[in-house]
């Protein structure tokens, strides 16, 4: 592989984590369902590839990690409050999803005040994680279309976010208890 195609290889997948951040605000500066549903779907793509690409070439990284993190949050949080603002979802709904990643950050503090920054190295993606996100697109996506978003969905993004929140509660709770030595044996992941 010649240098410059590593140097692309190391750069596209932070470079579309990062397309999100823009997305999220030409989110909220168009419109039509057409436009919008345009975005959600290039945001998503975007989420399935970074990661994707990234691990096929083997230029995962941390820093690009914590990157998909913030704009994964982001563009959630720009369409769950705008789909509230427009009265299309209740406001319980975003309150459960946005739950999932205050236990992680409180997860974060927690390892950061015991010095046990490892602990949180060991909250990979989840599969309930991965499920609540395949439930939060399609929302998002009826959102834009209908009046307001059926039940259904609201609960089933819901319900995830918090089942996956308990998930990573339990994982860090093993990993705080367990100490270093849980960095040889890590819980499984399940991708």
């Amino acid at each position: 592989m010649s240098t410059q195609a590593g140097a692309l290889q190391r750069v596209i997948p932070n470079v579309l984590t990062a397309a999100r951040l823009p997305l999220a605000l030409t989110f909220l500066l168009v419109r039509t369902p057409e436009a919008r549903v345009a975005v959600i779907v290039a945001a998503g793509l975007t989420d399935a590839a970074d990661g994707l690409l990234a691990r096929r070439w083997g230029t995962t990284s941390r820093a690009g990690a914590v990157l998909d993190g913030i704009a994964d949050k982001a563009f959630t949080l720009t369409v769950l409050i705008t789909l509230v603002a427009e009265a299309r979802l209740q406001v319980w709904a975003p309150g459960m999803i946005v739950l999932r990643d205050v236990v992680v950050m409180g997860i974060a503090t927690i390892a950061i005040a015991r010095r046990a920054w490892w602990a949180f190295g060991m909250m990979s993606a989840r599969f309930l994680g991965k499920l609540a996100t395949l439930w939060i697109f399609p929302m998002l996506i009826v959102g834009v279309w209908l009046p307001e978003i059926p039940l259904v969905l609201s609960l089933g993004a819901g319900v995830t976010c918090v089942l996956a929140a308990v998930e990573y509660a339990l994982i860090a709770r093993r990993a705080l208890r367990a100490g270093p030595a849980m960095r040889r044996h890590p819980p499984p992941e399940n991708s």
